[in-house]
């Protein structure tokens, strides 16, 4: 990242209950979402995106489940590689600008595409074997 007098903090909170969680994550300025590209990690659904952006927290991913959800610059920020997703970090944690957008943006698109009200007929299909 780009040299600045900037200083980001960070915690790493401990498991916690459910309330609990999403609590912090809505107290967060980001939600820091790498999956190491594999096998599994490629069959994982995109939950982390859908639940930082129902509580406004800005993501930022590197990973495809993430990358085939969020819309790079819009919905959410879509790293390349570990390099890009330090960028990417510094670049977001010094501008509020740029979190509040992306934080309205996906509220909106996981209000209008991903509640299961939107899914109903998917599910409804799943279990119709």
């Amino acid at each position: 990242p780009p040299e600045s007098s900037t200083k980001v903090q960070y915690a790493v909170k401990p498991p916690a209950s459910w309330t609990t969680y999403l609590q912090a994550m809505s107290q967060a300025d980001l939600a820091l979402m790498p999956l190491e590209p594999n096998a599994h990690t490629d069959a994982k659904s995109p939950i982390k995106f859908y639940e930082a952006a129902a509580v406004g927290t800005p993501a930022l991913a590197l990973g495809r489940v993430y990358a085939q959800t969020i819309e790079h610059g819009v919905t959410g920020a879509c790293a390349s590689d570990p390099d890009h997703f330090g960028e990417l970090a510094f670049e977001l944690l010094t501008s509020s600008s740029k979190r509040s957008a992306l934080r309205q943006n996906a509220h909106d698109w996981v209000s209008q595409h991903a509640l299961l009200r939107h899914r109903q007929r998917a599910w409804q299909r799943a279990f119709q074997l």
